[in-house]
């Protein structure tokens, strides 16, 4: 009888959906690799042969969670440049509303970004997802200016950044108020905000 064969892709995502249940739960450093085990149904020993530790495991799903962040951009709405970052950022809120994980999961990520025994390993990765979502959001902002959509001799880099500040508060309120859409209030909030970029007697109408 011929041994089973094992899809290692699928193990692997196995592994990384319990770990990303675990961490959440428990935090990165409260977390063992027993508990991850035991989540995903496989021997201890099956997580030290893909991975030589904890730290390693966590990583792996922070590379994952990045990849997937930055590799399928939701399609984006039709309008001008302001209407389009709107509607991108608005989908970034409902996938953090949506999926339970991501708000505990982030504040996790940051942790270790900000910790000096990790930090040189996650921050730089972490760096790099923003530094990509940050250019596309101004490479957005500079083909609207092109287009007469958007103010010219704007600090775009600055706005950007602040929109993306303006996110990160919210994870953070998010997980404090469990009662918090961050999709509703980038919704609400977001229209006003970026009427200061467009052309004057531009302005979006605010949203119901």
């Amino acid at each position: 009888m011929s041994p089973k064969k094992i899809d290692k892709a699928a193990r692997e995502r196995q592994i990384l959906d319990a770990a990303a249940a675990v961490f959440a739960r428990r935090g990165f450093r409260a977390a063992t690799m027993d508990e991850v085990a035991a989540a995903a149904g496989v021997a201890k020993g099956t997580l030290y042969l893909s991975y030589a530790s904890k730290e390693d495991l966590f990583f792996a799903l922070f590379a994952a969670f990045a990849d997937e962040a930055m590799a399928a951009p939701p399609a984006l709405p039709a309008g001008t440049a302001p209407d389009q970052v709107i509607g991108l950022l608005v989908e970034i809120g409902t996938r953090l509303d949506r999926d339970s994980l991501l708000v505990p999961l982030t504040l996790e990520f940051w942790s270790a970004a900000g910790v000096e025994a990790t930090r040189a390993r996650f921050a730089d990765r972490y760096a790099a997802m923003l530094d990509a979502f940050r250019g596309a959001l101004v490479g957005m902002l500079r083909a609207g200016q092109a287009r007469g959509e958007v103010k010219d001799a704007l600090p775009l880099e600055p706005i950007v950044s602040s929109l993306l500040a303006t996110i990160d508060g919210l994870i953070v309120q998010a997980w404090v108020d469990r009662d918090l859409s961050i999709a509703e209030t980038l919704r609400a909030a977001l229209p006003p905000l970026l009427d200061g970029i467009r052309p004057a007697g531009s302005a979006a109408p605010l949203p119901r």
